[in-house]
């Protein structure tokens, strides 16, 4: 830390503010959708909470709102149906989670 901030400090004293890349920013990956990685995990995180080992199409429609809800994937199905959450049908969630 106290290295990067001397180099910073170092850069933009001499003018060459543009050189200057902590390596936080070099080190990290490139930016992935959010909104996809959460629907990637969304089936794992199911199973974990659940603590049951079902197939998606057994659960019930009130489980399948209850987890989209809480793994924020409220956008996710209303972008890929058109719809919200309580006018989807149980096949439109099935068809958009697998």
């Amino acid at each position: 830390m106290l290295f990067e901030l001397t180099l910073y400090l170092i850069c933009f004293c001499s003018g060459c503010l543009a050189l200057y890349k902590p390596t936080e920013i070099i080190d990290t990956p490139p930016s992935q959708d959010i909104s996809s990685n959460n629907f990637d995990n969304f089936y794992d995180a199911i199973k974990e909470s659940l603590k049951e080992e079902k197939r998606l199409t057994e659960y019930t429609m009130n489980e399948l709102r209850k987890h989209i809800k809480d793994h924020q994937l409220l956008s996710i199905i209303k972008t890929r149906t058109g719809k919200n959450l309580t006018h989807c049908t149980k096949t439109e969630l099935l068809a958009v989670l697998t």
